[in-house]
């Protein structure tokens, strides 16, 4: 039993960095080999916001209201501001390095691609375990078929969102009018 269970540890782990390599490799891959400075826009700001609180207004939505409740709904919004803000840090600096200064781009990749590319990959790596628990708990259960369409739909939304990132990255040297294909600065 021991051997399945870190087997399946094992398997996620594989799924979940291979989902993420899918959707950010490509950003990555660019940011290394191109080296354009950093640079910020108003709208990268505004994404920032976006990042800060959506997941803030869930929480405040999901927790019911109470005295003992609080601290933990403070400790989870410092926990979200710091992963939000540790998110979007990397994903300017990522997509500044990549040449990839388009408004539209840049706000559609860092407010819904670098997100949802995390999340859906830790999703898509556990939630077969959720919905394992759940169809052996209780045979045909309506939440294990829900959790299988999330399961489903979120692995089609990474492979859609790995197609646009690619698309961005490749638009993106034209953006900047690079000569060369593979995207490395000129010998000097």
């Amino acid at each position: 039993m021991a051997l399945v269970v870190l087997g399946g540890i094992a398997l996620a782990v594989i799924v979940i960095w291979r989902s993420a390599v899918w959707v950010l490799g490509p950003l990555d891959q660019a940011a290394r080999n191109r080296w354009h400075p950093v640079q910020f826009s108003l709208a990268d700001f505004l994404c920032l916001f976006i990042l800060v609180d959506l997941p803030m207004g869930g929480i405040h939505c999901c927790v019911p209201k109470g005295d003992g409740v609080m601290g933990g709904v403070i400790a989870a919004d410092v926990v979200v501001a710091v992963l939000a803000a540790l998110v979007w840090w990397t994903g300017v600096r990522t997509l500044s390095r990549a040449g990839i200064h388009g408004t539209w781009r840049r706000g559609f990749v860092l407010a819904v691609v670098i997100p949802v590319g995390y999340a859906g990959s830790f999703i898509i790596g556990c939630l077969p375990f959720f919905i394992i628990g759940l169809w052996l708990d209780n045979g045909n259960s309506p939440s294990a078929m829900k959790l299988t369409v999330a399961e489903i739909a979120t692995g089609g939304a990474l492979y859609g969102l790995g197609h646009i990132t690619r698309a961005v990255v490749a638009s993106a040297s034209r953006l900047v009018g690079e000569s060369g294909s593979t995207g490395d600065l000129p010998d000097t």
